[in-house]
């Protein structure tokens, strides 16, 4: 181990600025292992600075464009000619010259050595305080959620972490190997994991050590400017000397402009002046700590560790930035030092007229720190974009604005620009509340000075035209206090109120309309018509009174739901409401209150639909009712016409006999095609739908209508329709349809599924099927032209597909095949939404059905009820009750121990959104004794069955898939490299919803149960498929 780090820390010395001459060897070697071409020296000397005369000289006096590549890199690495106006002589100029020469390949392996070397030292860091972590972490769920959220671990992980309570060790195993995992991907993560540690109280003395082992480890080699008083402390602090030395190294940051040279300078004189002047007279040690704790409660963890007055000069330059050091005036003031308050007032005079003068252009990029620190935590850090140009404005305008809509709270980290400028400031974690508040009271000032976005920690304060559907998602994501909640309630009451109220009136409507439907029948004459158009009119203004009535409701709501931003009282309830979330960070119940919220707003969408689709009934049924009577009305127009012939016929010479007669006929013709009109309409408004509560076996041509559309897009999720035969006495079938595609058509398709079911005749009837199925998807918007598609089945199928369904999903209308035959490009969505989609649903017609039977009545091919490797969950009840989990033992995808070796892992009491409702399980890669061997990532299916233990039949069974679409980034393919103590891979793929917990116990209409009179259920993989050897 000691031979490796020192080897790590000897490379990581190679990528530290500036190189020196010593390092060439070094240099060589690491063009060599990346592949330069040495023919190319004359150019990369050139792109580093020196002179073409300098080149030149080392062609002529080199006979070997190896000797002419080492002399230019010894020449690069003295800073010869203009070396030192392209950067210096520094491992980032040498990979951007490369880059600049276009050898990407070359500066990518170069950026690659880096990585390694500080992947490596950072993991060495962690796995030295690893026993210490496993033993002494506190707290691993929250320190989880706050990890989550400054992006170190995924929202997988998370869940596993919590899933794994309440057993501490395993939290602690499953977070640790996510965090080397991290790492690994990024070192400076090691930094942020220290940062995290320090904000939980038990955990402040790993976090402080951690932190401790990465800044001597990374900042080790970094450029140092001692002042004359600190050139002499090299060797420790040791507080009982005689001659205490108050000092410690100024960081400079490189690559600065002179204008920040020279504001470095002021400062390090200021503060050394300072010092001195606080040295003279110190404040008792005890009180100065106490009264920086009481200034900013954050610093609580560093103070506990400080032990004499040259710790806590540093601790408050760390504090400090060139043009913040209100936390030095404080201290200066409170304890009335007055030979320091003049060095104080002088340095501020000078800031300001630097600041007045400083454009903000030459500011862009440059650190405000005066001393390295970790860089601060999304959630202590405050960024403003700003609508501005670089150099239309100075540094005091950045200073002003920040200053007047924050107060003192924060600190100026740097500022950069793309199309707008971004001021980057980090404030005390514990000030997050009042900080909210203050910039919402002055959220106009910042408005009007061009504020584009304005972010405090892990919440979006302001955005410019943010629309509403982001801001409720930010809100979703964010706790809310019980107030907020009651008023939501409150809001949601209203509405049910007030939908209750308008279903009423939707009734009266329809009697009015009924009502108008007898009389038609009757009206024969024009004072009967004119009735019938006043009671139309009537319903007409009904029907656009209620319509204004339903918008204004949303009005009401939309403002309830979105207040006016600039008003106090949002400001002041979001600034209190960011604070609790803060607060509440180390609270495991932080779910619950978002649960809790995301279920309130679910509730108020279905209202919201269900009052969308009442207005978009109520328009449909005025057009059909002004259609009906327009026709009425002609129809009405024409008897009349008709009647003043017959008077015309009347007023000549025929006989009244036969005017009698002839008048009988003609209003029996009027009536046969009034009724006939009467009939027309309502088949027209009859709408033939396939249900589940529908009568009898239904047989082609059948239709069924997929309601929800939208919210099936945008989840994914199987639809299911009916069951239906394929004639009588025939196959039992059903449709399923995945709204935003599947396999090849996701995301650019509508895909189109059969499943054949367990039906009433199956014992009669052959197996496997052959023929195919005729489907319609109907163009609802001109009723005509409908996208007319087959589904075959034969011998290519699948036999899972074309078998008898003996085990299956179970679904409302009985067991369909876990398998179906169909179309996963059956439609493109961008024909489908334009044309096939009305009112939040579409509509599919089975045409016909052509199906037949090969060989017996057998259940030719089916999912096996054999077992390739079984485990019993035991003590299943209790290990639901703590969200405990079971890892089966491992087995391979081949006989005699060949091939993958795969473990099951499952959870009794489901994960993330399943948790309380389904058992969940998943499949996790380990490592196994035939990998060498085996071509990764894995791609292959198990077929894993819950066991029915009343009969042999109904078992529960799902094939779990890892393929490309299933696993795009080899998430769950890839061989283990980084594993926890059982051996299995951290990331499993599997089905959360595996099994409902309404499924477990005894259902005697299905005769099923999982959970036996044991307390066990038993799982078992039936059927293996490998697509990768």
């Amino acid at each position: 181990m000691a031979t490796k780090s020192m080897s790590c820390s000897s490379s990581l010395s190679l990528f530290s600025s500036p190189l020196t001459i010593e390092q060439l060897i070094d240099v060589l070697n690491l063009l060599k292992r990346c592949g330069f071409p040495q023919t190319r020296w004359h150019e990369l000397g050139l792109t580093l600075g020196l002179y073409k005369n300098t080149l030149d000289i080392i062609k002529r006096d080199s006979d070997t464009t190896y000797e002419c590549l080492t002399e230019c890199l010894s020449q690069w690495l003295s800073r010869a000619d203009n070396v030192d106006s392209k950067g210096g002589a520094a491992f980032d100029s040498l990979s951007d010259a490369l880059k600049s020469m276009n050898e990407n390949a070359v500066a990518d392996k170069l950026d690659q050595e880096k990585h390694n070397a500080c992947s490596a030292l950072a993991i060495d860091i962690f796995n030295t305080h690893h026993p210490l972590l496993s033993q002494f972490l506190t707290d691993p769920v929250s320190v989880a959620i706050m990890l989550q959220r400054e992006g170190v671990i995924t929202g997988q992980v998370l869940a596993s972490v919590e899933s794994a309570s309440p057993s501490v060790p395993n939290q602690h195993e499953v977070l640790l190997a996510a965090i080397i995992v991290a790492i690994q991907n990024k070192y400076s993560l090691l930094q942020t994991f220290a940062s995290v540690l320090c904000k939980f109280t038990g955990n402040i003395k790993l976090g402080t050590i951690i932190q401790r082992d990465y800044d001597k480890t990374f900042h080790e080699h970094d450029h140092l400017i001692l002042d004359e008083e600190e050139s002499s402390e090299s060797s420790g602090c040791d507080s009982n000397k005689s001659t205490p030395n108050y000092g410690g190294p100024l960081y400079i940051p490189q690559c600065k402009s002179r204008d920040f040279d020279e504001l470095h300078a002021k400062f390090a004189k200021m503060f050394s002046n300072v010092r001195k002047a606080i040295s003279k007279c110190p404040p008792p040690l005890e009180d100065l700590k106490t009264f920086i704790e009481d200034f900013n409660s954050d610093l609580e963890a560093e103070l506990s560790f400080i032990s004499n007055l040259q710790s806590v000069m540093r601790l408050i330059r760390k504090n400090c930035s060139l043009i913040n050091i209100v936390i030095l005036e404080a201290v200066v003031e409170h304890f009335e030092i007055n030979d320091a308050q003049k060095y104080i007032d002088d340095y501020k005079r000078e800031i300001d007229e630097s600041c007045r003068s400083l454009s903000v252009d030459l500011c862009l990029n440059e650190p405000f720190d005066v001393v390295r620190a970790s860089p601060p935590l999304k959630c202590e850090t405050a960024t403003y974009v700003l609508g501005w140009e670089a150099t239309e404005h100075k540094l005091k305008d950045v200073t002003d604005i920040v200053s007047k809509s924050s107060g003192k709270f924060i600190k100026l980290i740097n500022i950069k620009s793309i199309e707008s400028i971004t001021i980057t400031c980090s404030f005390p974690h514990s000030l997050t509340g009042a900080l909210i508040i203050k910039l919402s009271e002055n959220l106009e000032l910042l408005i009007k000075n061009g504020l584009v976005k304005l972010t405090v920690g892990y919440c979006t304060i302001w955005k410019k035209q943010e629309p509403l559907e982001e801001d409720l998602q930010k809100i979703k994501e964010q706790s809310h206090d019980t107030k907020r909640q009651k008023e939501l309630k409150e809001t949601v009451q209203q509405l049910r109120n007030i939908l209750n109220e308008k279903e009423k009136e939707l009734n009266k409507i329809k009697e009015k309309l009924q009502e108008m439907s007898s009389l038609k029948k009757t009206k024969e004459d024009q004072n009967e018509e004119e009735c019938a158009l006043v009671e139309l009119k009537e319903v007409k203004e009904a029907t656009n009174d209620l319509k204004e009535k339903l918008q204004r409701i949303k009005k009401e709501y939309d403002i309830k739901c979105h207040t006016d931003s600039a008003s106090a009282s949002y400001k002041i309830i979001k600034g209190m409401r960011m604070e609790k979330e803060q607060i509440l960070t180390n609270k495991t119940g932080l779910l619950d209150w978002n649960e809790s919220l995301i279920d309130i707003k679910r509730e108020i969408a279905e209202l919201q639909e269900q009052i969308s689709l009442m207005s978009v009934h109520i328009l449909n049924e005025r057009e059909e009712n002004e259609e009906l009577m327009h026709k009425i009305k002609e129809s009405l127009i024409d008897y009349k016409r008709d009647t003043l012939k017959l008077d015309q016929e009347i007023s000549s010479e025929q006989t009244l006999v036969k005017r009698e007669v002839d008048q009988q006929v003609i209003h029996q013709e009027i009536k046969e095609q009034l009724g006939k009109l009467i009939i027309s309409v309502e088949l027209h408004q009859t709408i033939s739908k396939l249900s589940d509560d529908s009568g009898g076996p239904h047989t082609p041509p059948v239709e069924v209508l997929m309601t929800s559309f939208a919210s099936h897009h945008k989840s994914n999720k199987h639809w299911y329709s009916p069951g239906f035969y394929s004639h009588h006495n025939g196959y039992k079938l059903c449709l399923r349809v995945r709204a935003n595609g599947e396999s090849e058509g996701s995301e650019t398709h509508l895909s189109i599924y059969i499943h054949l079911m367990r039906g009433e005749y199956d014992d009669t009837l052959k197996w496997p099927v052959r023929g195919r199925v005729n489907l319609e998807l109907f163009k609802r918007k001109h009723d005509k032209n409908h996208f007319a598609g087959k589904i075959e089945f034969n011998n290519d199928s699948n036999p899972e597909a074309t078998g008898r369904v003996i085990n299956g999903i179970l679904l409302r209308s009985g067991t369909a095949a876990f398998v179906g035959e169909g179309g996963a490009t059956f439609i493109p969505q961008g024909l489908l939404f334009k044309d096939y989609v009305k009112d939040d649903s579409i509509r599919i017609r089975i045409t016909s059905v052509d199906l037949s039977g090969q060989g017996n009545s057998l259940p030719v091919s089916f999912a096996t009820n054999g077992c390739i490797f079984e485990f019993r969950v035991n003590n299943f009840s209790a290990l639901k009750k703590y969200n405990g989990s079971y890892v089966s033992d491992h087995f391979y995808t081949h006989e005699e121990e060949q091939g993958y070796s795969f473990v099951l892992m499952v959870y009794p009491n489901g994960v993330g959104a399943n948790k309380g409702k389904n058992v969940s399980i998943f499949a996790h890669l380990t490592k196994g004794l035939n990998d060498d061997q085996l071509k990764f990532p894995f791609r292959g299916e198990f077929t894993v069955q819950a066991v029915n233990c009343h009969a042999d039949q109904n078992h529960i069974e799902k094939v779990i898939r890892i393929n490309e679409f299933t696993d795009p980034n080899e998430t769950y393919g890839r061989r283990v490299a980084w594993y926890n103590v059982t051996g299995r891979a951290l990331n499993g793929y599997g089905f959360p919803e595996f099994l409902g917990h309404e499924q477990l116990e005894y259902n005697k209409e299905n005769n099923t149960q999982y959970l036996d009179d044991t307390d066990s259920i038993l799982f078992r993989v039936t059927k293996v498929k490998v697509m990768s050897v």
